[in-house]
């Protein structure tokens, strides 16, 4: 797999809101760490993010 692939992949899931929103309005993030490992034919890439949620009271 190259690098354009695993990019065409990322933005596919981005654009079903499968990947984390940092930005999101109730969502204050403290710390994001993505990881990637490969080898000749296969990446793996782990998303890690650390904050807390502030929705409103119902």
């Amino acid at each position: 797999m190259c690098t354009a692939e695993v990019l065409e992949q990322l933005d596919a899931a981005a654009e079903e809101f499968l990947f984390p929103d940092l930005g999101h309005g109730y969502y204050y993030a403290v710390d994001a760490r993505l990881h990637g490992y490969r080898d000749a034919g296969q990446w793996a890439l782990i998303v890690e993010t650390v904050g807390y949620e502030s929705a409103p009271d119902p």
